[in-house]
């Protein structure tokens, strides 16, 4: 339960019950279930039992609602950072017409159903109360999204019929260029999340990966929020960074390899081995000698475990906190075109006709809309550069 959440896209977090069962890569690493274990609570597998809850735990988002309306404003909730709500148990049925009921009563929440599951979604809301033909306003629907090979998430994600459909591109472990994002028509995404991995066996993103997301937001016209890099933060290209490192003393080198990993655009990962000489004949030869093999961004790239706080949440210069609606209502969206400059080629954005504001400069405020009247702009990485 999250009273102020510290996901930075939301601003509570609900859990009607705890537990789930890992379906893909992104599970892995599942900070839930280790959560769970480490306050004594084994939930995770079919066969494991889920945690439930009493009256004065549902009862919180009740209050959340109060102080919303009392604001004027709307607040989200993330359902379930513990759970999956639409996993198919037979003891979940009960738990989740409580849910729905709970979500038609809080008017000022908008609550973030976020799953891995959404082929189950439209049935298992009908069956809970929701008809088939949509879902109230204040609910919206998203899947994670991790790789190319959950990409048939996407079609029965857009079939949802909620007022706001979403991907959550994290823990991001692959390029989505080519996948089917469903953010153009018929087929209509409206909200992507990106963002690297972070905790105990985190698996470093590509910083190739995030930037094509945003260009396809972009383009697209839907909103972006990058959530963070996560615990692995983007040095330099490899073949730049085998240079520096042969350019130093050996003894110097076992610092530089400490926290240090190399990532190819396709998704491997290296890890430089000691004693360096014996990895750098095998594989870092390759990487200082080949002439052209670093000079495409989507090449390998050196990156450091510094830990998500240090690592931060900038991508091309400025953070991306864009979200679908307003913090007072829904935006009353219009296209338009941003001609081409400095060789960038055109792109189609949106914006909004009740406060002039357009997809990329939406901050998330206390009471109304607003542009951000500043960024701040941490140090620049030289691979963002």
């Amino acid at each position: 339960m999250g009273e102020r959440s510290a996901i930075e896209w939301t601003d509570h977090t609900f859990n009607p019950w705890w537990g789930c069962t890992k379906v893909s890569d992104a599970c892995k690493f599942c900070y839930a279930e280790a959560f769970a274990k480490r306050t004594g609570h084994d939930v995770w597998g079919d066969a494991a039992p889920r945690r439930f809850f009493g009256g004065e735990h549902w009862a919180e988002p009740r209050k959340w609602d109060r102080d919303a309306a009392r604001d004027g404003v709307r607040r989200k909730v993330f359902c379930a950072s513990m759970a999956d709500v639409f996993e198919e148990r037979e003891d979940l049925v009960e738990p989740r017409a409580r849910l729905i009921r709970l979500i038609e009563e809080c008017h000022h929440l908008d609550w973030l159903l976020l799953t891995k599951r959404p082929e189950h979604a439209a049935r298992l809301s009908s069956q809970a109360g929701w008809s088939l033909g949509g879902w109230p306003d204040n609910a919206w629907c998203g899947s994670t999204l991790e790789s190319p090979k959950e990409s048939g998430r996407v079609v029965p994600l857009a079939a949802v019929p909620s007022k706001f459909r979403f991907l959550s591109c994290e823990p991001l472990l692959g390029s989505l260029k080519d996948a089917p994002l469903g953010t153009s028509p018929p087929s209509r995404i409206e909200w992507i999340i990106a963002g690297g991995e972070s905790g105990p066996g985190a698996r470093p993103m590509h910083p190739t990966w995030p930037k094509e997301l945003l260009l396809r937001a972009e383009e697209d016209g839907v909103a972006f929020f990058f959530k963070q890099w996560g615990d692995w933060e983007p040095m330099m290209t490899a073949r730049a960074w085998v240079d520096g490192i042969l350019e130093m003393e050996r003894k110097d080198w076992t610092e530089m390899l400490r926290g240090t990993c190399i990532v190819g655009y396709d998704g491997k990962v290296h890890f430089p081995e000691r004693p360096f000489e014996s990895w750098l004949v095998r594989e870092g030869e390759r990487l200082a000698d080949e002439e052209d093999a670093f000079s495409d961004p989507m090449e390998s790239v050196a990156m450091h475990r510094v830990g998500k706080k240090t690592a931060g949440r900038v991508l091309d210069g400025r953070t991306w906190d864009e979200f679908p609606d307003g913090p007072t209502g829904p935006h009353d969206w219009h296209p338009e075109i941003i001609p081409a400059v400095e060789g960038r080629p055109e792109r189609r954005r949106r914006r909004c006709a009740g406060c002039d504001m357009s997809i990329g400069l939406y901050a998330m405020t206390e009471g109304r809309c607003q542009p951000r009247l500043t960024t701040k702009r941490p140090r620049q990485l030289e691979i963002l550069s």
